[in-house]
Parts: C-alpha cells; structure tokens; sequence
C-alpha cells in the first residue's frame, strides 16, 4: 500500500489545482512562530511586488556641492496579494477555517493567559512561495515555510470576498463562504544570513544564491579573481593596481616570469659581447 504524501496538503476542489499544488509546490505559505504552525494557500497571485530600497544618511557641509552620504542599510518588503477559490462546498469551508487560522497569526504568545503585559514572544512569521520567497542558504532543505522560509513581520492582512461571483450557502442558518476573495499584505523581511561582500570581493555564506536560489556561474569566477588578489594585500600600491588590470595575481606571475626570462636574455647577450671583446 502506497504512503500518503505528507506534503500532500490540498485535497479539496478541483484535482489539476490540488497536482499543481502538491506536487509541483505551487503555494504560498505563511508559518507562524509563537504557535509554530502554517497555512498554505493556492497561488492564484494577483501581486507580487518585491522591493530593495537602500537607505542613505545625507550630511551637508559648508563648501561642498554635494552632501555626504553615509549608507546605513537595504531594506527588503514584499506586496502580496492572492485570490482564493472555491471549486466546491468543501473547498469553500476549508478556505475559511484557513483564513481564519492566517488572522490569527497576526497575535503573539503570552506567559499568562489572562494578563496582556507578559507577552513572552511577538507574532514574527517565515514566508515562502516558490523560488520567489525562500530563504537562499536553505533552498535545499524543503519547500516548507518553516524550514526554508523568509523571516519577517507582517502590517497586517486585507481580506475583500469578490461579490460579483457570489456564495456558497451551507445548511446550518446564516452560514455562507464567498465563492472567491482576495487577500493582501505587506511583508518586511528580517534577513538571516549574512549579506553583501567581504573585504576580498567574496560573496558572504548565503548571499551567493541571495535572493531567487539561483547559482550565479560567474560568481566562481569572481571567487577565484578575489581570493588571488587577497595574496597580494600587503603588496604596494602601483603592483596592486598591475594586479586589477591584468585580472588576477596568477596573470601578474605569468608577466612577471616573462619578464624575467627578457632580462636574462639580455643579461646573456650582455656578457656574449663582453667575451668577444
């Protein structure tokens, strides 16, 4: 007897949804820390807006056109929006209980429960949705958001039923599921990993694949010229520069033994003419 996929999560509405879902991991995913527990949604994605914003310190000075800038830090926060469909009955009911267990996870865990000032952990999430939204140093762990996903806070979520496709009616009085809805948020994410380059020109640990898990094959390249630059660092200013523009400390030995072997030659055709005479 075949074992039942554990990540086999959708089972309700139409099957070509839940196969492209379950097996080729189309969802989004939200995980929540305080609880330690997730809710994934189908991606049927009406906005994805990943924004960089890099944030500048601007000093002016007397005499100088142009102010100072002192870089102080990037920024990453992602718009998000999804529809929510369903195909049936059972899909509609599931799609509710999902979204409500979602707005619960805009609340943190208290050590107490009845007293609202010993908050003990804040409602922090991991995010992921395919290769767009990961965290790059653990791509090859899973596809779930609680091993692989994005850290971050979340301002809140906008939830908005599409009327105009109507609602599924259930028997129980005054119970009704929209037949679709739309979901919003704003995501800000709290990098894990170290970011950015080090002295020598390396990629840190984790920012080589940063931030679509994607293997940069020049990145190698770029490597290997750093890590021959870094044996000259104690070298002088005007070798250092020679090193730049050859490309790499190997090409500056190669030029280095060709000129040697051009100074011995005429070092040899130097004493021929003095053995002659």
């Amino acid at each position: 007897m075949k074992k039942p996929d554990p990540e086999a999560y959708f089972k309700d509405g139409l099957n070509a949804e839940n196969v492209l879902s379950n097996i080729r991991k189309q969802y989004i995913e939200f995980f929540h820390f305080p609880s330690s527990t997730s809710v994934r949604f189908k991606a049927f994605m009406t906005e994805w807006t990943d924004s960089f914003s890099s944030k500048w310190n601007e000093t002016e000075v007397f005499g100088r056109m142009d102010p100072i800038q002192i870089f102080q830090g990037t920024s990453r926060k992602i718009a998000i929006g999804w529809e929510i469909v369903a195909g049936d009955a059972g899909e509609g009911y599931a799609n509710m209980v999902k979204l409500q267990k979602l707005f619960k996870m805009l609340y943190p865990a208290y050590k107490q429960a009845n007293n609202a000032n010993s908050m003990s952990q804040s409602p922090l999430m991991r995010m992921t949705f395919m290769s767009w939204a990961g965290s790059s140093d653990q791509w090859f762990t899973g596809y779930s958001a609680k091993k692989r996903g994005l850290i971050g806070v979340v301002d809140g979520f906008q939830f908005a039923p599409i009327l105009d496709e109507g609602v599924i009616e259930r028997k129980v009085k005054g119970m009704i599921y929209p037949q679709a809805m739309t979901v919003s948020c704003n995501f800000s994410v709290l990098h894990a990993h170290p970011l950015g380059w080090d002295q020598d020109g390396n990629e840190r640990h984790g920012f080589n694949n940063f931030p679509f898990a994607l293997a940069d094959p020049a990145a190698k390249n770029r490597k290997k010229k750093a890590v021959s630059l870094g044996r000259l660092r104690g070298a002088g200013e005007k070798e250092q520069r020679l090193v730049k523009r050859l490309g790499g400390a190997d090409k500056l030995d190669k030029v280095q033994k060709r000129m040697l072997r051009k100074q011995q030659a005429i070092r040899q055709k130097k004493i021929k003419k003095l053995t002659k005479k």
